[in-house]
């Protein structure tokens, strides 16, 4: 009696092990078939002209891994705000599951120093690291670790009109910042505004200007000095002079106002990056887009800088948040690699100009590349040296104090000196 006593007490434990095993089980299975939602910050959105091949890409990678991950856009038009927002998430613990950043040392140092975003080290072994430079990778090197890779590159080359140019008498883009302005007064005695450009926002083509105009002073070192330099001040001075030349409501203008005065053909010059190229071909058709040209930095007078260099390199750079659950790391990271592939990295330069920077893609002769984006990857091969523009070299304290002081310049409220010693001041 008593062995059959415990003969069933045996089997009633293995009965109660043996449920919970499989209730387990359930649960891992169950784990497993969840799909993962993973927001994706981006401002690619809208009539963005990456926005329609960013969108394709997230549609293949949904498709690809329905019912286990599925990646969400968050969108927000304007990169300043998309800027501000990934910054205060973490303060906020509300880092985003991917995203990508505006690079720059001071801000890289707070995102990699936070402990809040993934590691990225063991996911590049299986050969993922091949896509990117050695160079580009050191972006997002972090101590003994890399968390974050190159995503977007620039060349930024001066866009001109080459019709306006010619019905003003003048046979090609300057080579030195005399010419430049004596190109303008030709632009300018024939009813044209010569650059398009404002204070507004990030004043984002102002800043370039002025890192243009700087480097052509003191060379391509130039982020090195302080910045009430003479060569910084010197290019103020500059600057001071170049609105003379900008649309009348410079101070404050937007982006989008002032982009649409080279685009209406109301002025003659732009300064920006090759994501503007979609820009052209959509709101100014083939007829305009055949009339622009990429220019390069003009040389100064007695400068150190060199005619012909451009400001380039990586601007972006992708990272995402730090998971408890590995699987969804795992797939945020599956979407980071799908996103830098070399052929989505073609895809977005074909489709929108967009420099990738992927190292290991290549165009052939029968790619459907246009002129405007050859002609730039041309001055970027030929360029004698390369060199950050303010936003990607200095802190973000300086790149938001740069539009109040540079539209005090403008205004004629701030001497030159006055100008540069705002911006030493804020500078880390």
């Amino acid at each position: 009696m008593k062995n059959i006593v415990i003969a069933g007490l045996m089997l009633f434990l293995l009965l109660i092990v043996t449920a919970c095993s499989q209730g387990d089980e359930g649960e891992t299975e169950a784990s497993q078939e969840e799909e993962y939602e993973l927001t994706f910050h981006t401002h690619y959105v809208g009539n963005e002209g990456r926005a329609e091949t960013i969108q394709a890409i997230v549609d293949e990678f949904n498709e690809e891994h329905e019912g286990r991950a599925r990646v969400v856009i968050d969108g927000t038009p304007d990169p300043q705000t998309l800027y501000d927002r990934n910054r205060t998430s973490l303060a906020t613990d509300t880092v985003p599951d991917i995203f990508y950043f505006q690079h720059n040392p001071v801000d890289a140092d707070r995102y990699y120093g936070s402990d809040k975003l993934i590691d990225l080290t063991p996911h590049l072994d299986d050969g993922w690291g091949d896509s990117f430079s050695e160079e580009g990778l050191e972006h997002g090197r972090y101590e003994d670790k890399i968390m974050a890779v190159p995503f977007e590159s620039m060349m930024v080359p001066i866009y001109y009109n080459t019709e306006l140019f010619a019905e003003a008498g003048i046979d090609e883009f300057p080579k030195t910042w005399d010419d430049f302005f004596e190109a303008s007064e030709k632009l300018m005695d024939n009813g044209i505004i010569p650059i398009a450009t404002g204070t507004g926002e990030n004043a984002w083509s102002t800043q370039l200007m002025y890192s243009y105009i700087v480097s052509s002073i003191a060379g391509a070192d130039f982020w090195e000095l302080d910045l009430d330099d003479e060569a910084f001040l010197e290019g103020a001075r500059v600057l001071e002079k170049l609105f003379e030349y900008s649309p009348s409501d410079a101070v404050g203008l937007p982006y989008s106002s002032y982009a649409s005065y080279f685009v209406n053909e109301n002025a003659a010059m732009i300064v920006n990056g090759p994501w503007m190229i979609s820009q052209f071909y959509e709101q100014g058709g083939d007829e305009f887009a055949d009339k622009v040209g990429a220019g390069t930095m003009p040389a100064y007078d007695g400068g150190e800088g060199e005619q012909g260099a451009v400001i380039a390199g990586v601007n972006f750079v992708l990272t995402g948040k730090q998971h408890t659950d590995p699987a969804k790391e795992e797939y945020a990271v599956a979407f980071m690699k799908y996103l830098t592939d070399p052929d989505n990295a073609k895809r977005l330069f074909l489709d929108s100009g967009a420099l990738m920077e992927a190292a290991s893609f290549e165009i052939n002769e029968d790619d459907d590349a246009d002129r405007i984006s050859m002609d730039i990857l041309s001055h970027l091969q030929e360029a004698p040296y390369e060199f950050k523009h303010l936003i990607n070299a200095k802190s973000t304290e300086v790149a938001n104090e740069f539009p109040s002081a540079v539209s005090a310049l403008a205004l004629g409220e701030v001497t030159p000196e006055e100008f540069v010693e705002q911006l030493a001041n804020v500078d880390e």
